[in-house]
């Protein structure tokens, strides 16, 4: 009983840190990745979660690459696609994050399970439009992917309101100051997609200060104990 507890305990802390903030404009943005001059911001909208990152770069970026270098630094981001072959660039299929914050996180074919631990980077690559297929091992956690009975919406902000993505990711070239979103469309309840709403800053870990106070919440339940 005492470790049930402890657990409750570890996991209730670092949900407290999992901080929500309202996103406006850049200055809203709390978890930046990659280094340059320009800048681009990158939504995800599941529909009971709509989360902000920021990418920088220098040259030229696409919104591929900005997909990748998030799934790299955001330990919680996870995603799937497939490579359609040269000159035709890659389909996103699935897009999920750990969203109980516990860092235990996967998706499955029935067949084939990758996790936090066997995903490279957070990225799956899988070899065909399979993406219906995939589910995720944790219900708690926001999983969407599919090709054929939903799927993942592109929409584009360059300064004129959100519009419809007439390229792909692998073809689309950011340019300073631009919003790339991804909208879930479930074609039962969402239809062919809508723009991305109700924004919220995707929080930086802190995993020093969780795991501190981790530790002296389970020094106070031992002491506690009669």
């Amino acid at each position: 009983m005492r470790d049930k507890l402890v657990i409750v305990v570890i996991v209730a802390l670092m949900m407290s840190f999992s901080t929500f903030a309202t996103v406006q404009s850049f200055d809203d943005i709390e978890f930046w990745v990659g280094s340059g001059s320009n800048e681009s911001a990158f939504v995800v909208d599941w529909h009971d979660q709509c989360l902000v990152w920021g990418y920088r770069w220098d040259g030229e970026a696409t919104g591929e690459d900005m997909l990748i270098a998030i799934c790299e630094a955001d330990s919680r981001f996870h995603a799937l696609a497939y490579y359609t072959g040269p000159g035709l660039g890659s389909a996103l299929g699935g897009i999920g994050y750990d969203t109980d914050n516990d860092g235990i996180y996967g998706i499955t074919d029935g067949t084939v399970t990758y996790d936090q631990d066997t995903m490279v980077d957070g990225f799956v690559a899988t070899d065909g439009y399979d993406f219906d297929d995939w589910t995720s091992t944790d219900s708690r956690d926001n999983w969407y992917s599919g090709w054929y009975d939903g799927y993942w919406s592109y929409w584009l902000e360059d300064g004129s309101g959100w519009n419809y993505s007439g390229v792909g990711m692998s073809s689309r070239i950011l340019t300073d100051g631009c919003w790339d979103g991804w909208s879930w469309a479930d074609f039962a309840q969402y239809g062919y997609g809508s723009a991305p709403e109700d924004m919220q800053a995707a929080p930086v870990p802190e995993p020093a200060t969780i795991a501190l106070l981790c530790i002296g919440s389970i020094g106070f339940i031992k002491k506690r104990r009669p």
